[in-house]
């Protein structure tokens, strides 16, 4: 779905989130998950002082 309106190849897409997914340190869909609603490796500036 992506890769057709960016008009890319899906293995270009799978490509793309597996480096994704090395740059933040983790393995899977799930994983990226949980670090979202966990918070980490956010940008803190969106919370009040």
């Amino acid at each position: 779905m992506i890769g057709r309106e960016l008009f890319i190849s899906e293995n270009t897409v799978k490509y793309y989130v597996k480096n994704i997914y090395a740059k933040l340190g983790i393995g899977s869909r799930e994983e990226l998950i949980d670090m979202a609603i966990s918070g980490c490796g956010g940008d803190d500036s969106s919370q009040d002082e």
